[in-house]
């Protein structure tokens, strides 16, 4: 209400400028085809200007509020488009509306179709800017309670997949989020701060916390409240948080653990929904207090009836509709960029946005994540030291998932594992088996191993491995295309790094070969070569090699993409647990035994021992086909012949495309002799210079028979072009 009501203040004082600026403005206008005369201001009050003036500030500021958002809702693309532009159009718009229905006069100079959207224009923009400078727009610390219970309404209904109106409602919040967010941190070292903090004081002190925060902390605010997909972009950031400065790492690296919570009784809502029972029945005990929150779901402790610990991972009530509205307005926000500049085609924004949003989708349903934390946990049973919860099925469903409680410190944690006698040598080695394992060896590996997401046992140091929504998967020709890579960045060959990584990509522009060799040769001296001790600069190395890659128009492909970061997560987790920890050639040392141990006698005899099943299988399923064609041979030859057939419908067709070759040639010999013949005809009649009508020479005999033999020919020659290709077979 105190934002209403400083709103209409403000159209009220802007509305006063407005007309004693166009007061001043003096027309003289004469209409050309009425011959009407105007002389006067621009703009004047008539009859009731106090009413006039208070009826157009309240209603300016009543459509602002509620009429503004619909008109928006329905034309929310147009705002991608048109780069906001829409906004002011449909501000002015409103104002001129206002303007014609406000009771009393306002008087406006001729022609009214071009001073009332001018006066409508410097309304608006005046308008905004005092707005900007008193603050009235200031962003809010939290998403309130109102724009909360709207996503949990639309979460409820049965609405498609892609929903327009539903994404105009996101566009518009976000880019209002966005938008706030923005002027408060772009003015808050200009002046215009301390009028903005000095005018919400006297209005009643809104959002007067938010002057405190910094700006990592109003960035990392702007995302908690834009929602979970925003949140879960920060949280990518975060992972690569060391190329930020430290108070960015501090604010970033919250979003890790620290969003907030929704409320129990919603928990316990969701948990029935899904479950079909009482959290009562489920559980034995079940933690009111969230264990912790993040940006797609929250976790609660419990214990089970038979007195096992465990941790419920349960889906934010309103994530559904929210993330896929998101998903779908970065995806057209991809296209408009691409559709505009340069650099968003040669990025591929729009591939990347899809490949974003298939990730997520798969991280909404929780079945895929038990299935993906069953698998990965078979693939590490052979890999000491490193284990993944396990998982109750019976109380697992797409928005719940429980899983075995763990009990330890993120893997980045050097003093408490210090502080618990931990080996932080061991943990790096085993750690960095695990992920070789799961890439080179398995082909199947957790995508996103940031610290987070990796716990570590203080009781024993084993590793954990959580949250698995996102997993990557290599087949054969990758896992070895990637072998590959890591040998020539370990032997710092330029050449055949350039190899691999062409072969491992995407062509999305043109390419030349030579540009690609040259800059990565540039990224292996500078990286490999002088980036530092031992190995060099792994990280950089990729990160500069895959730059290239776009500048020369390829792209890696996804697969190899989420490989390389997760080494990449793995060097700098690594290096934090033994700074002088060689990645590369542990890590290749690594994949040797591991690969080694892959292909042990045991195994290649249980791979041959599958094949032969396998083709054991298809056997029977072709043996009575296998009978029936060898019954057939026998009867062949108990009549002594054997029948070979043979199939000649391709050499038949190229047989037929010879045989309307010559039909063709023919046809052209006849038609030229009968225009020869013909031509040879009419010189000789030409010659005789005799009256053929009478007459009738024997010229004109001559020209009336080649001239039938000409008709034949054409008709013959029609006849063998258009006729069919006989078959013989």
């Amino acid at each position: 209400m105190r934002r209403f009501i400083a709103q209409v203040i403000v159209n009220t004082l802007t509305i006063l400028i407005v007309l004693f600026f166009f007061s001043l403005i003096n027309v003289d206008y004469t209409d050309p085809l009425t011959g009407a005369r105007f002389t006067g201001p621009a703009l004047a009050l008539g009859a009731n200007p106090v009413l006039t003036l208070l009826f157009m500030a309240f209603f300016v500021a009543l459509v602002g509020a509620f009429v503004r958002p619909i008109i928006l809702v329905l034309t929310g693309r147009l705002l991608l488009r048109s780069m906001g532009l829409i906004l002011i159009v449909v501000n002015v718009f409103l104002v001129f509306v206002a303007g014609w229905l406000a009771p009393g006069d306002f008087v406006v100079a001729q022609p009214t179709w071009i001073w009332g959207p001018l006066i409508a224009l410097v309304f608006t923009l005046l308008a905004s800017g005092i707005q900007i400078v008193v603050g009235i727009d200031r962003p809010q610390i939290d998403m309130s309670d109102r724009q909360r219970a709207v996503w949990q309404l639309l979460d409820r209904l049965p609405t498609p997949r892609r929903s327009k109106l539903v994404e105009n409602l996101r566009l518009m919040q976000v880019y209002n989020t966005v938008a706030s967010f923005g002027l408060e941190i772009g003015l808050e070292s200009t002046p215009v701060a301390v009028i903005r903090d000095r005018f919400q004081k006297y209005i009643g002190g809104m959002n007067r916390e938010l002057a405190a925060l910094s700006t990592p902390a109003k960035v990392r605010v702007m995302l908690q409240q834009l929602g979970p997909t925003y949140v879960k972009i920060g949280q990518m950031i975060s992972s690569r948080a060391e190329a930020l400065p430290p108070a960015w790492q501090e604010e970033l690296t919250k979003l890790q653990n620290t969003v907030p919570p929704f409320p129990a009784e919603n928990a316990h809502a969701i948990i029935e929904a899904e479950l079909g029972r009482p959290t009562s029945e489920l559980y034995a005990t079940f933690d009111e207090e969230a264990l912790a929150a993040a940006s797609l779901a929250q976790v609660h402790r419990a214990t089970l009836p038979d007195g096992r610990e465990v941790v419920v991972k349960i889906q934010r009530p309103d994530v559904q509709t929210m993330v896929t509205a998101d998903l779908g307005v970065m995806q057209d926000l991809a296209g408009v960029m691409e559709d505009r500049f340069e650099l968003a085609r040669r990025l591929d924004a729009k591939g990347i946005l899809e490949e974003f949003a298939a990730g997520v989708v798969i991280e909404l349903d929780y079945r895929n994540e038990a299935y993906h934390m069953r698998r990965l946990d078979e693939n590490m049973a052979a890999i000491e030291g490193v284990r993944v919860p396990d998982v109750d099925g019976a109380r697992s469903a797409r928005r719940v998932l429980t899983m075995e409680f763990i009990r330890g410190v993120k893997i980045t944690d050097v003093e408490a594992m210090d502080a618990a006698g931990i080996d932080r040598d061991v943990v790096a080695r085993n750690f960095l088996r695990a992920i070789i394992k799961q890439v080179l060896v398995d082909g199947f590996f957790h995508a996103d191993p940031h610290p987070g997401n990796v716990l570590v046992d203080t009781r024993d140091g084993t590793i954990v491995f959580i949250d698995l929504g996102l997993i990557g998967q290599l087949d054969r020709d990758q896992r070895f295309d990637l072998l590959d890579l890591m040998w020539s960045v370990v032997q710092k060959d330029a050449a055949g790094i350039s190899s691999v990584v062409t072969r491992m990509s995407t062509q999305h522009g043109k390419v030349d070969p030579a540009r690609v060799r040259a800059a990565i040769d540039a990224v292996v001296y500078q990286y490999l070569k002088y980036g530092g001790e031992g190995g060099g600069d792994f990280g950089g190395a990729i990160s500069s090699i895959l730059g290239s890659l776009y500048d020369n128009g390829l792209k890696l492909n996804q697969d190899f993409t989420l490989a390389l970061k997760a080494i990449i997560q793995v060097e700098e987790i690594t290096r934090t647990l033994s700074p002088s920890f060689d990645l590369l050639a542990v890590g290749l040392a690594n994949a040797r035994e591991l690969l080694t141990t892959e292909v042990s006698a045991e195994k290649i005899v249980a791979a041959l021992r599958q094949t032969a099943i396998q083709t054991g299988k298809e056997l029977g399923r072709r043996l009575p086909d296998l009978q029936s064609a060898t019954l057939s041979w026998l009867d062949q030859y108990q009549k002594g012949k054997i029948v070979v057939e043979v199939n000649t419908a391709d050499l038949s067709r190229e047989i037929g495309k010879v045989g309307r070759v010559g039909q063709t040639l023919a046809a052209g010999i006849i038609l030229a002799g009968a225009i020869i013949a013909t031509g040879i005809v009419f010189t000789a009649t030409l010659i005789s210079g005799t009256n053929i009508v009478i007459f009738l020479p024997l010229p004109v005999i001559l020209m009336i028979i080649f001239v039938a033999l000409l008709v034949v020919g054409v008709r013959v020659t029609n006849r063998m072009l258009n006729g069919p290709i006989e078959d013989d077979g």
